[in-house]
């Protein structure tokens, strides 16, 4: 018996289906060899995912090995954001594609691949109801298959259609003028109330006032009211022009218990409520420009339109928005409030089993009972929710580890190497190159939380180079001299000692006592020779992410830390007694006082012990014997 193969394809039109996403779907009217005719519902990515196996199937007759030998038809790949418009246009093309496929030599045109794919699915005998919005020929709808082929094909994005009920005028450039009437496409939807939208070829912001689903009323997109409410902070004043608004001034905390499409979010404060702009409110706990509605729309502080204010409102509705009142909100938030006041009156305390183990012998606990020895009712307090900072500092290194590999700053530099000198090697896209310190600030916190604490106890340095001071806060040192460094600060400009005074320095010019040049800190040149790094105060117009400012210590502060120190080690060097060698105390066998430094009048003199400096690793590699020298080289790899 012969196979039945494909004899002609024809396309009747597109469908839109909401099942089990938005998605669209091509109709398809297929006649078979045994003069049967069938419709079935194909999407375009499963069609061109198709096209693509026939080519790997056919490398010569797809022109893979030689142009010229090119006999299978050409197929544009599918967009990510497929819409009406496009689905609509797209249909002449994928007409010729039916038409010169089943045109073909037998061999590809009757080969088993296309022939399953033609087949008849469950699917295509029960389709699920579609739209009855239609466009030329066919319905319009959205999706992608749910069976067979079409589970492992990702089908493009699908934009939400949307109607203007009234003619809206742009007042910038980033909006787009629209009548009453158009059918816009839905490219993103912000909580403050401005919609990105698409119309035939143009794109702009639109106010979600002026705009209304095709199918169902705009309402139906909108979560409850939630009198439990959610706790945002006011970032900008506002005067209410209506009688269902409220007027907050800026700094206000307020509890939103109803997010509305257009921006305008139902706020309760105390037992008030009001419609309130949600572009001025900030979520508790976020930083500036993070948060529910934080971001701001074209024109700058331009607040959305209300529906209210609108006229000549044309909808395709049959009946009117449904809105509540604010004495709907007033009530049920009162009744809300006193359910859960109740709800916590009833609450007995819970005891930790540490209570409980201390009291056994069942004593009344009067620690926190009344005058007439009457119990106390504790009512817990449920603490506020943490920020994502606050759980990453105090969470543990395994899990900050964890979290910091899935997450990736946006356009921000990744520090490949920190160079004590001021100078770090990062890396930004593609770019690699030196950057100064002072030009970066962590995202997550401050710099200063990344530096060390100042340690007024010191550490010898020795200046390898001269340097003038050109602020106030800075010291003037030669080449060679002797100094303390006492803070080690990240942008290279180190706070240091000699005697009392105290100044910044640059950490290029310093070298480690011992050290030989070139070797220990601060000792690698940064690229441009000697060029030092500029300090943060030399930096204008600088923006930084973080609230506060960064702190820094004056250097009054430095100078009267580092005398109370020396003054406190003089003191307690003065106050260390003398300590016998077991040589001396065998001489001194008979008790005889040691007059030999007494003063005149035979009183014991007290001798302050002197700390020697601590030899370099080279001396003491000098003075060692054979022995202990051999076995350090052992364990010692040159660099």
């Amino acid at each position: 018996m012969e196979q039945t193969y494909v004899r002609h394809v024809e396309l009747l039109g597109f469908e839109r289906r909401d099942f089990p996403t938005k998605h669209y779907v091509y109709m398809l009217m297929v006649k078979w060899s045994d003069l049967s005719e069938k419709l079935v519902y194909r999407t375009y990515p499963e069609i061109h995912t198709v096209h693509k196996s026939l080519k790997e199937m056919f490398p010569i007759e797809s022109g893979r090995i030689e142009k010229k030998d090119r006999i299978v038809p050409k197929l544009p790949a599918p967009r990510w954001v497929d819409s009406q418009k496009s689905t609509e246009t797209r249909q002449s093309t994928l007409a010729d594609y039916c038409r010169l496929l089943v045109n073909l030599p037998p061999h590809i045109s009757r080969c088993k691949h296309l022939t399953e794919f033609f087949k008849v699915r469950p699917e295509d005998e029960k389709p699920p109801a579609a739209n009855t919005l239609r466009r030329n020929e066919g319905p319009v709808t959205s999706a992608e298959s749910v069976t067979g082929n079409a589970s492992e094909i990702s089908g493009p994005i699908i934009l939400d259609t949307y109607s203007v009920i009234a003619d809206f005028t742009k007042t910038s450039k980033d909006e787009i003028e629209l009548r009453a009437g158009d059918l816009v496409e839905i490219v993103e939807k912000n909580s403050n109330g401005w919609w990105f939208c698409q119309c035939d070829y143009k794109r702009g912001w639109v106010p979600a006032s002026y705009l209304e689903p095709l199918d169902q009323p705009e309402e139906a997109e909108e979560a409850e009211p939630d009198y439990g409410g959610e706790f945002f902070v006011t970032i900008s004043s506002y005067t209410a022009e209506q009688e269902d608004e409220i007027s907050l001034q800026s700094g206000e905390v307020i509890e939103v218990i109803h997010r509305l499409l257009d921006g305008w979010w139902v706020v309760r404060k105390g037992e008030e409520t009001g419609h309130f702009p949600s572009m001025y409110l900030q979520k508790t706990g976020d930083k500036e420009g993070q948060g529910g509605g934080q971001r701001h729309p074209p024109g700058g502080q331009r607040l959305p339109p209300r529906r209210s204010t609108i006229r000549n409102v044309k909808s395709i509705h049959g009946r009117a928005r449904r809105r509540l009142s604010q004495d709907v909100y007033r009530r049920n938030s009162r009744r809300f409030l006193q359910q859960r006041s109740e709800r916590k009156s009833n609450v007995t305390p819970v005891k930790k089993p540490l209570q409980e183990r201390k009291n056994e012998d069942n004593i009344p606990d009067t620690s926190d009972s009344s005058s007439e020895g009457e119990v106390k009712r504790q009512v817990p307090v449920v603490p506020p929710r943490p920020s994502p900072e606050l759980i990453l500092e105090r969470c543990t290194d395994k899990t900050r580890k964890r979290v910091s590999i899935h997450q990736t700053p946006p356009f921000s530099p990744w520090t490949l190497v920190r160079c004590c000198l001021g100078w770090w090697f990062c890396q930004c896209d593609y770019k690699r190159g030196w950057v100064p310190a002072s030009y970066l600030e962590p995202l997550d916190q401050p710099e200063e939380a990344e530096e060390a604490e100042p340690d007024y106890g010191g550490e010898f340095f020795v200046t390898i180079s001269s340097y003038t001071a050109e602020q106030e806060d800075e010291i003037s040192l030669q080449s060679g001299e002797v100094i303390e460094v006492i803070h080690r600060l990240l942008d290279g400009w180190w706070v240091v000692r000699k005697g009392e005074e105290t100044g910044h320095f640059p950490s290029m010019y310093l070298q480690k006592t011992g050290d030989k040049e070139g070797q220990g800190g601060g000792q690698r040149h940064p690229p441009g020779g000697q060029r030092l790094p500029p300090r943060r105060s030399t930096i204008r117009n600088v923006k930084s992410i973080h609230g506060r400012a960064r702190r820094r210590l004056s250097q009054d502060v430095y100078r009267r830390n580092s005398r109370r120190f020396l003054q406190q080690r003089s003191e307690r060097k003065s106050n260390v007694t003398p300590v016998k060698k077991p040589l001396q105390e065998r001489k001194n066998e008979d008790n005889i006082p040691d007059t030999s430094d007494s003063s005149s009048e035979g009183e014991v003199k007290r001798q302050v012990p002197v700390v020697p400096p601590r030899p370099s690793p080279e001396l003491i590699l000098e003075r060692c014997t054979d022995k202990t020298r051999k076995r350090v080289s052992i364990h010692q790899t040159p660099p």
